[in-house]
């Protein structure tokens, strides 16, 4: 179909840009706390600092999960709409099914892996 689709990088290779990675994840986790949000994936961190030096190394510096890359609705809720033909960056995130009975014991549903998007803010416009 000629996409590429963005190959994610193995456990041994997301070991081996642990360090590299870590003083940057370690402001990111910190910035987050600050402004109360949660949730915070280090693997994910990681898979967008990794994607943000290959593609965009002069926002390296600047780049915040969650804060500065958000997904397309997320940005929109800021206020901000994605530009024109910009090519999202991709992240994991894990779904968790809904039980068929009334079963609420987390463990035993089903949880499986979803390719999420996302954008930096230097890929996006305020909405006018």
């Amino acid at each position: 179909n000629g996409k590429k689709r963005y190959k994610f990088p193995t456990k041994e290779q997301m070991e081996t840009y642990k360090e590299e990675y870590a003083p940057l994840v370690e402001k990111a986790k910190k910035q987050i706390e600050e402004h109360g949000l949660g949730n915070f994936s280090v693997y994910n961190a990681q898979l967008v600092y990794m994607q943000v030096q290959a593609r965009f190394p002069e926002h390296l510096d600047d780049c915040i999960p969650y804060l500065t890359v958000k997904t397309f609705d997320g940005w929109i809720e800021a206020n901000r709409r994605v530009k024109k033909k910009e090519k999202a960056m991709q992240t994991i995130t894990f779904i968790q099914t809904k039980d068929k009975e009334d079963n609420t014991d987390p463990l035993d549903r089903t949880v499986y892996p979803k390719t999420t998007h996302v954008f930096g803010i230097w890929q996006t416009e305020p909405i006018k």
